[in-house]
């Protein structure tokens, strides 16, 4: 994965590519380096040895799970979680 935009992903080409172990891994230890938000609360991304990934606000109750290609567009993005 190519780090060049400002929030450290690039999605060029990510259609078709298929999400990779580093890919899950990179985008944990992103939200720990550059910060996530659930619902605008301070949060982190785990799960990265699952299908799903868990974005959970730290010393919160709310956890949602999130598909990986949805957490790579969201990283890239805004780095801002919401859940429904």
């Amino acid at each position: 994965m190519s780090y060049d935009t400002e929030n450290g992903i690039s999605l060029e080409g990510r259609r078709r590519e298929a999400i990779t172990q580093k890919d899950k891994d990179d985008m944990v230890l992103l939200s720990y380096t550059k910060g996530v938000t659930l619902n605008s609360k301070p949060a982190a991304i785990g799960g990265r040895l699952n299908r799903f990934a868990t974005v959970a606000e730290f010393g919160g109750p709310l956890s949602v799970e999130v598909s990986w290609p949805c957490v790579i567009r969201v990283m890239a993005k805004n780095r801002a979680f919401n859940a429904a």
